[in-house]
């Protein structure tokens, strides 16, 4: 008779449970059976009590997989799933950034058919580019003052338009649950501009529509405060929440919500200079959004017809900002803690670089925040230490100090900016925000700053970069140099590669170094690293800086630094890594003329004799 064993000793150490797979729990399984002695068909293949062991072992592999997996997604600084990422964000209120629309700055004007008097432009019109829209968001208003024709510059410098046309939703009847949820499922393909979506609910008890305001978070909001948050859920839809009378008015069962959001063309939407030039703009009409208009517009404003609408001339110098794709697991790992620590309110300065870059990514690619302390004693010493008597002197600081703060140049917060741009230097001038670019942002802040404190949004000191050296001469002109300066690039004797495809590999070491996308604010450049790319181009034996006018020369890659608006006060040459400060850039001077002081050159052999034959 067989004996019987404990069967509550399983025998398996604590830390053996890691190595458990299907064929492991099914030679325990076996080895259990075996010790016990009284079954013994678990040692042949293809009897029934081996076809069960082998389905519970198989069973158990799968679901130690997937516990792994929910165990993994379960944790903040490991899930890797969209999904699980913002299930686990919705905790501490945090919702992801959707899609950012491109916007575009623009300049208009009134002709002389537009009697002088104050119109306001009706929100969600629009102008068609192509096969794209750009679109106000808000109602315009603006005083024509002359008979003739005349420049609308206060719209101009305070008002953008967003690529895209405004989507009417259909109309949604509440239940009037406490914290009501309307879901907006436009479509797989329907791009949502994240900060575009408008929400007017219409009372059962008065029978008028109102617009609600827009919150980050309800619980911001009093009791009698007309607010909606909005949250980008686990499925990429939009959430539209309501309050409960308590953070925020609760929806009345029979309220009716009308919902509107901009769809935007993505990548397709973006647009060049001067594309705008000559198109006329377009009134937005719906037979529900025309019943709505006359609750939520003032009577007191004159709004444009579809007549004299086709009295106001647009254009854009300037190409559109890029479409912004919505917020990914690592970005959302980065950023959400950020938002936490501030609970919707800025007071540091990571809590304003972490806002704007977060409101913002399809105008800005990088920012930093200087407290006063920090302006004085970085941008103000820089601006003395160049030479200027009165940093006011700089235009860049006088026009940014007078357009957005008050009379006080200190105990600001001061914002630079760097803009998100396709190139920094266009036709010679050098790329900034615009005015409405920067009211936008400022305006974003003023409820959330701290009372005491003026945000001026400045523009980043930039410093050009080029191939050159110094003459080595106390008196020498050093931002002179670059035009008697050369990179001579020395080939192998055995390379067969031509000079012109050398030259282009050189161009695109270049290029990729100072791709604008890449360039941040504070930019360390490592040009030991732009000499090392240059030598692993195969063929090349040796790089050279050399200035041709006193043949002074250095083995590597010399680069000449300097600020385009002062160049012979602030320039410098250099081999070794640089850093810039945090309110200075860096960007690469004219490609084709350095490309014109690269020479390639074949290795010289110097034993070569001469033979007489």
């Amino acid at each position: 008779m067989a004996t019987t064993t404990d069967s509550t000793n399983l025998g398996i150490r604590k830390d053996e449970y890691a190595a458990f797979d299907a064929l492991s729990l099914k030679d325990f399984i076996n080895a259990r059976l075996t010790q016990s002695g009284i079954f013994t068909d678990q040692n042949f293949e293809g009897s029934n009590i081996t076809a069960i062991n082998n389905i519970i072992a198989y069973s158990f592999h799968t679901l130690l997989y997937y516990l792994n997996q929910t165990s993994t997604e379960s944790m903040f600084s490991e899930a890797q799933l969209y999904e699980n990422m913002n299930r686990i964000v919705k905790l501490i209120n945090y919702s992801p950034v959707g899609s950012q629309t491109s916007t575009l700055s623009f300049s208009v004007s009134a002709t002389s058919d537009l009697t002088p008097a104050t119109y306001t432009i009706p929100r969600y019109t629009f102008i068609r580019v192509g096969n794209a829209s750009y679109s106000f968001n808000t109602d315009v208003t603006f005083t024509k003052t002359l008979t003739g024709d005349e420049k609308l510059a206060t719209v101009s410098d305070q008002y953008l338009l967003y690529q895209g046309t405004y989507i009417e939703y259909p109309l949604y009847t509440a239940r009037g649950e406490a914290n009501e949820i309307v879901f907006l499922v436009p479509g797989e393909d329907v791009i949502v501009d994240h900060f575009n979506i408008d929400v007017y609910v219409k009372s059962i008890t008065t029978d008028l529509w109102t617009k609600w305001d827009r919150t980050e978070s309800l619980y911001l909001e009093n009791a009698t405060s007309q607010s909606y948050e909005i949250r980008l859920n686990q499925n990429k839809n939009y959430e539209i929440k309501f309050g409960d009378d308590i953070n925020g008015v609760q929806l009345t069962a029979g309220d009716v919500i009308a919902i509107y959001y901009l769809q935007s063309s993505g990548t397709d939407g973006q647009i060049g200079a001067n594309a705008l030039n000559g198109n006329a703009a377009t009134l937005y009409t719906t037979t529900q959004f025309d019943l709505i208009k006359p609750d939520v517009i003032s009577s007191d404003l004159v709004l444009l017809n579809d007549i004299n609408i086709l009295d106001l001339q647009f254009a854009n110098s300037n190409i559109s900002t890029v479409y912004s794709e919505p917020e990914t697991v690592e970005s959302i790992r980065a950023n959400a803690p950020n938002s936490f620590k501030s609970q919707f309110r800025v007071v540091t300065t990571s809590d304003y670089d972490s806002f704007i870059k977060n409101n913002f990514a399809n105008i800005i690619n990088d920012v930093k925040t200087l407290s006063n302390n920090s302006y004085v004693n970085g941008h103000l010493r820089y601006l003395y230490d160049i030479g200027l008597t009165n940093p006011g002197q700089d235009y860049r600081v006088l026009y940014n100090q007078m357009a957005f703060a008050d009379s006080c140049n200190f105990n600001n917060v001061y914002v630079y900016v760097l803009p998100k741009a396709t190139k920094l230097i266009t036709n010679n001038y050098v790329n900034y925000l615009t005015p409405a670019q920067k009211q936008l942002i400022t305006s974003s802040l003023s409820d959330k700053k701290t009372l005491t404190s003026e945000v001026i949004v400045m523009d980043p000191v930039y410093k050009a970069v080029t191939v050159g050296i110094s003459a080595g001469l106390d008196t020498d002109a050093t931002c002179n140099c670059a035009a008697v300066s050369k990179l001579v690039v020395t080939l192998l004797r055995e390379t067969k590669t031509p000079a012109s495809v050398i030259k282009d590999r050189i161009r695109s070491i270049f290029e990729t170094y100072f791709d604008p996308s890449i360039i941040t604010l504070g930019y360390t450049v490592n040009i030991p690293e732009i000499t090392n790319a240059i030598l692993d181009i195969s063929g090349v034996k040796q790089v050279t800086t050399v200035n041709t006018k006193t043949n002074n020369s250095i083995n590597g890659v010399s680069l000449i630094v300097f600020n385009p608006s002062y160049p012979t006060n602030d320039v410098e040459s250099t081999n070794k890594t640089f850093t810039v400060a945090d309110f200075q850039t860096v960007y690469l001077d004219d490609i084709e003329e350095i490309m014109t002081r690269v020479e390639v050159v074949p290795e010289v052999n110097q034993s070569a004799s001469i033979v007489n034959f």
